[in-house]
């Protein structure tokens, strides 16, 4: 608490949005089961997921590397080509399931 009060409190300042986080997660330390928290939804996987994800692409902005994944690109590149294909009527084998690369035959009608 002392240390989100000296050093994190400073840049709430500079930043509202910053400081209402800071604020929400610091107040899931004042309930005994922090599951009944009005802020609980903090705890959720998701949010633990959205964590990894800004630290990770803080971490390589620092580091002068890409801070979006290749693959994440790739495969925004194929549905955006599978969309431009399908908009020109043109068949091909369209990617179904992204998780599992289940291809299935795209049509002209859809």
């Amino acid at each position: 608490m002392e240390f989100a009060q000296t050093e994190l409190s400073a840049r709430g300042e500079e930043n509202p949005a910053f400081l209402e986080e800071l604020e929400q997660t610091l107040a899931l330390l004042a309930f005994d089961d922090p599951t009944t928290s009005p802020y609980a939804d903090l705890l959720e996987s998701s949010q633990r997921l959205k964590l990894v994800s800004e630290l990770n692409s803080a971490l390589l902005a620092s580091q002068d590397q890409e801070t979006t994944s290749r693959l994440s690109v790739l495969m925004k590149l194929v549905l955006w080509t599978q969309e431009q294909l399908q908009k020109k009527g043109l068949v091909f084998p369209k990617l179904a399931n992204i998780s599992s690369g289940k291809l299935e035959s795209s049509s002209t009608t859809q």
